[in-house]
């Protein structure tokens, strides 16, 4: 049993909840703890004596990803809307919806008066006839927090910030990859237990059974995904903009709860 089984059994998902208030654990738990931190392999001296080929693996990688990159440069002039080298899948009809569903979440967030941040995958695609990157962050803000919580922050799809501080993370999911972005708002909160961001996975609205029959999996249930993000229905974000239309200033963040769905009242529902 690892250290986050061991946190989970006590406290449950919300875990970090009880290091923050620095509750006592019960039984032997804290006992396990200390002996798994001791036992813990230290990789020090392997990474010392092969740094070399760990950085020839590094290199070999980059020189790949270059190659993808020049390949997609070759035919982004003859795409309506360009996809130079990113993580993307699915179809042209899915990809042209993740687009705008973005620019739509871009729209929201500068109505509400916040700065928007773009994930660098999608930062050169043409919208439009514009490419994304001329209305968002060219980088992201400097806030305390360590390299890894900023590189997650980063990867995400859209993320509004109010004074420096992400505020909402949005990812969104056309495809029926929808795991992929579960993936990253798991490994987001195994890296920031506490941080006060509203997560949304935004995805159509025939998603939401797939999607909560995947939070409801262990591997999402010991982050907690199904209590700390919300679902948030495609369709519904654009009957809400057009509600909104020539109201900026006086749209709220709160909004985005009069259309998004409580995954873990919605899996709580399920097992009643």
């Amino acid at each position: 049993m690892n250290i986050r089984d061991i946190l989970t059994t006590n406290w449950g998902p919300g875990y970090h909840k009880g290091i923050l208030n620095q509750l006592l654990l019960e039984g032997n738990s804290a006992e396990m703890i200390v002996e798994a931190v001791k036992s813990a392999p230290n990789d020090i001296d392997e990474v010392k004596s092969n740094i070399q080929s760990l950085i020839d693996r590094a290199k070999l990688q980059q020189e790949k990803n270059e190659t993808l990159y020049r390949k997609f440069q070759k035919v982004k002039k003859s795409m309506i809307w360009e996809i130079p080298y990113c993580n993307i899948s699915g179809n042209e009809k899915e990809l042209q919806m993740h687009i705008q569903t973005q620019c739509q979440l871009m729209q929201l967030g500068e109505k509400i008066g916040y700065s928007i941040w773009i994930s660098e995958r999608y930062r050169e695609i043409q919208y439009k006839g514009k490419p994304l990157e001329e209305t968002c962050l060219k980088k992201l803000p400097k806030f305390y927090i360590n390299d890894d919580i900023k590189n997650g922050i980063a990867s995400l799809d859209v993320v509004w910030f109010k004074h420096n501080v992400p505020v909402c993370a949005f990812e969104v999911e056309t495809t029926d990859m929808i795991c992929g972005g579960l993936v990253r708002l798991s490994d987001l909160l195994t890296l920031m237990p506490v941080m006060n961001t509203k997560f949304y996975l935004v995805a159509p609205s025939d998603k939401e059974d797939c999607l909560i029959n995947m939070v409801s999996r262990p591997t999402f249930e010991k982050t907690g995904v199904s209590e700390y993000c919300k679902f948030l229905p495609i369709e519904r974000l654009e009957e809400l903009l057009s509600k909104i239309d020539g109201l900026e200033g006086y749209v709220q963040d709160n909004i985005l709860d009069t259309i998004a769905i409580d995954l873990q009242e919605e899996l709580t529902g399920n097992l009643d």
